[in-house]
């Protein structure tokens, strides 16, 4: 895959950036829904790459993938004699648009289409018009946003409702964006040294997480209502008593709430969505898996199965990043996928 750069067609206004040439050396990495930001680092001997120092505002990306953003920031070390370009992913770029709600509403709502759906969502929030909208599934959805929420949440939060994944690919004509349901392909794919070998497999298992919650709302001193809330299941009102000896605990405020069971379970479930909770404690599984050629396309969201020979361990994960390292002198990438283990999923 080249690794492109792009200048804006000023003869449409600046509006649309066309497609200017291959950077031909350097390091490119690209951190993905983790970071969500990039960086090329080159020699200041610019060379065979003239371009490179006029790169700001402008997309740095490889070709057919959504490996690359806007650059937003360049740095130039005139002692190591290099320059670097750095910026934003183009989901990073979602945190820079806010979903404003419309005057007379307290919340932005919908009700729609999906296709009608982001095409609204791209219009109230000013997305450029070099941003494509692709491929979308064919669902109605009803989702209230919160408020002021950036882009990214908005769109991410619908993706966790109705099981959907994002896309994202910079062709010539510009960004192209897809929202669609995501693949569980626990049936088709298992990742494994035995079965892949140009992987490397690190599964990893942490237990300093909270599986116990006191919930502290509205009132003062002893008048203040508690609720105690257990990984283990159930809530109790008004003892102590359901603290246990392997509890991890932590705590949660909202004094303006006016239901305080609904809002303090929904927040415990988030924080515990991933964690398998025992009486000894909570943990959570995550792998990394790096890929040394590009027999493995995965998009983030996507489910699969995850497989360690050695001690026989066999997980479901999702896929919540991806990393690229590309040296533009060397033929092939490493690219690292991070995946969480996901439960009755």
């Amino acid at each position: 895959m080249d690794l492109i750069y792009t200048a804006w067609d000023f003869a449409n206004n600046g509006n649309d950036p066309i497609e200017s040439g291959v950077l031909k050396r350097g390091t490119f990495d690209c951190d993905i829904d983790d970071g969500n930001d990039f960086s090329f680092l080159s020699s200041y001997d610019v060379g065979d790459d003239p371009y490179l120092p006029m790169l700001i505002d402008q997309y740095i990306f490889l070709e057919g993938t959504e490996y690359g953003g806007l650059v937003t920031n360049r740095k130039i070390d005139k002692q190591a004699r290099t320059i670097e370009l750095s910026g934003l992913t183009f989901r990073g770029y979602l945190d820079t648009k806010v979903v404003i709600v419309p005057t007379g509403s307290d919340f932005y709502t919908v009700n729609a289409d999906l296709r009608s759906v982001i095409r609204e969502l791209f219009r109230d929030c000013y997305m450029p018009s070099h941003w494509i909208i692709d491929d979308v599934s064919n669902i109605t959805v009803s989702y209230q946003f919160d408020r002021y929420c950036t882009l990214s949440k908005a769109l991410n939060d619908l993706c966790e409702k109705y099981k959907l994944k994002m896309m994202f690919r910079h062709e010539n004509d510009g960004i192209h964006f897809s929202i669609v349901k995501l693949d569980n392909l626990t049936r088709e794919v298992e990742l494994s040294k035995e079965d892949y070998d140009h992987i490397s497999l690190t599964i990893t298992q942490k237990g300093d997480y909270p599986n116990f919650m006191i919930a502290l709302g509205k009132g003062e001193l002893q008048a203040r209502e508690v609720l105690y809330l257990s990984s283990l299941g159930g809530v109790n009102l008004s003892s102590r008593d359901a603290i246990y000896e392997g509890a991890r605990i932590i705590t949660y405020e909202n004094t303006s709430s006016d239901n305080l069971l609904t809002d303090a379970t929904n927040k415990f479930n988030e924080l515990m969505a991933n964690f398998v909770a025992s009486e000894y404690g909570s943990y959570i599984t995550t792998a990394e898996i790096n890929s040394y050629d590009d027999s493995i396309e995965l998009d983030i969201g996507d489910i699969v199965n995850i497989f360690e020979p050695i001690f026989s361990v066999r997980l479901s994960v999702k896929i919540t990043g991806k990393l690229i390292r590309k040296v533009n002198n060397q033929d092939k990438e490493v690219i690292t996928y991070k995946f969480t283990e996901v439960h009755n999923g």
